[in-house]
């Protein structure tokens, strides 16, 4: 059954929906031109201060596109958002070694951005849920810059990357010809989602090739709810540099 469109969000074309592997998302994009970057969303969901994201990152120069995984846009809401993990099959919230389903439709959407917009490379921003998510894509042929911001996970499974063997291989590889620092990250000192831990595993399956720093503090959402100045400001350079 296809999905109700939800609402226009204001200065954002679409939604359009976009299927691939046999699931179905809607899709926003900014109106401006400019190197295209995929943000996806928290837990929360499209909240309004992912939107408030989205803008900063047009603002800075870049065509900003955003799925819709779950929830309203524009809309805060945990309980349901949370319910719907439970019984989603595209995303295991839980699952340790494993690639979510979720990521096969999100390399489509990589490789279906970089062709309309007749670019080579595409940025991915991660955040918590899909946070991993960033890191599993810079495996793809298209994307030449990934954000892991607090990454989570799977939940309760501190030293697990959310990956299968094969796709944490590959992103390894692709992380080290992209070179030092290909990869960034933020997490708060004190976030109990995103662990040290967790943080620790990505520094020592990538190496130097990820480039994570650490803020003071008990925040979680480094670039929206609880957002850093410091993160953006390094996020936005570094899309800049890398697309």
């Amino acid at each position: 059954m296809r999905q109700t469109r939800p609402k226009q969000i204001e200065d954002y074309s679409g939604p359009e929906l976009f299927q691939a592997h046999d699931i179905e998302h809607w899709v926003y994009h900014s109106q401006n031109q400019g190197p295209p970057v995929l943000l996806m969303h928290e837990l929360p969901g499209l909240t309004k201060k992912c939107r408030l994201l989205a803008d900063r990152l047009s603002t800075a120069g870049f065509r900003v596109y955003l799925p819709l995984f779950f929830g309203r846009p524009e809309r805060t809401d945990y309980i349901w958002n949370t319910a719907y993990l439970c019984i989603s099959r595209e995303f295991q919230a839980f699952a340790a070694g494993q690639t979510q389903p979720i990521v096969s439709w999100l390399r489509a959407l990589v490789a279906h951005i970089a062709k309309r917009e007749s670019k080579e490379h595409v940025g991915v921003i991660g955040m918590c849920l899909t946070g991993n998510f960033a890191l599993t894509l810079v495996a793809h042929a298209n994307v030449n810059a990934s954000v892991c911001c607090q990454p989570s996970m799977p939940f309760l499974k501190e030293a697990d990357l959310a990956m299968s063997n094969d796709d944490l291989r590959d992103a390894v590889e692709a992380a080290q010809q992209l070179g030092k620092g290909s990869i960034i990250g933020f997490r708060y000192e004190q976030d109990w989602i995103c662990p040290m831990a967790k943080f620790q595993k990505i520094r020592e399956t990538f190496g130097d090739s990820f480039d994570g720093e650490e803020f003071a503090g008990k925040g979680h959402a480094t670039l929206t709810e609880h957002g850093h100045k410091a993160a953006l400001e390094k996020t936005i350079l570094y899309l800049k540099e890398r697309l």
